[in-house]
């Protein structure tokens, strides 16, 4: 992976050297990532559902404007989505109807790059918007594990269950949308406030079920959509 990101942060540099004359600007932020649609459902009859809560993501971009307001964009993020413990208790206790026990489990867990266009407008001397779509490539996506333990049911219902947490087959597509909120603190700084969609469906395969009665695998692909909210600053030179 971090060969794919050298090579990326490579392209920007170089397009960078290309456009002597446009404007830069580096910006960063962190906040919140809001799982949406299949991705946050918690229905147990949803077998699409990703029993997702809310989480942190960090995102680091690089613009420069190449025609009036108009400009390319490179982006990293990463993002880290608990998961809904008590849901996934209770699917476990629907399924086992004297079923009572503890889950413990993992978290869902991404990283990407993106490549897109912009545009600035200005708001007042103060703020501007900027908004971008991008599409990219995530390179790491890992589902969770989760743990099920002291489970008390049928003689023919384990005991316990522990799911493997699981990377992706392979490198998955993605779409973020974007905007910015920039206030102009200093000539060339600016505080942001950033919202974001982004969009996915990684595809996982082999993920293992071990219990105390088999071992199982299976292949699966989830929907991945989330809504990002951060705060940061960004920098023009």
């Amino acid at each position: 992976m971090k060969y794919y990101y050298t090579t990326f942060i490579f392209l920007i540099c170089f397009v960078n050297l290309g456009l002597a004359q446009s404007k830069h600007r580096g910006a960063m932020s962190y906040g919140y990532s809001k799982a949406m649609g299949d991705f946050g459902s918690k229905s147990p009859d949803n077998p699409s559902a990703g029993y997702a809560n809310g989480g942190v993501f960090a995102l680091l971009s690089y613009s420069h404007t190449v025609y009036k307001n108009f400009g390319i964009i490179g982006l990293i993020q990463t993002q880290s989505i608990s998961t809904d413990y008590q849901n996934l208790a209770d699917e476990v206790s629907r399924q086992v109807p004297k079923g009572n026990g503890d889950i413990r489990n993992g978290l869902w867990r991404s990283s990407g790059y993106f490549l897109g266009v912009s545009h600035s407008y200005g708001i007042s001397s103060k703020w501007h918007l900027e908004s971008r779509v991008a599409l990219g490539i995530n390179d790491d996506f890992f589902s969770p594990g989760f743990i099920a333990v002291d489970l008390y049911g049928p003689p023919d219902y384990p005991s316990w269950i522990i799911q493997q947490s699981a990377t992706q087959k392979n490198r998955t597509f993605a779409l973020m949308l974007g905007i910015d909120f920039n206030y102009e603190v200093e000539e060339n700084i600016s505080l942001i406030i950033n919202i974001d969609y982004f969009n996915a469906k990684p595809e996982f395969n082999d993920v293992e079920t071990l219990t105390n009665l088999e071992r199982t695998e299976n292949d699966f692909r989830q929907s991945v959509k989330t809504i990002n909210c951060g705060i940061g600053i960004a920098v023009k030179f």
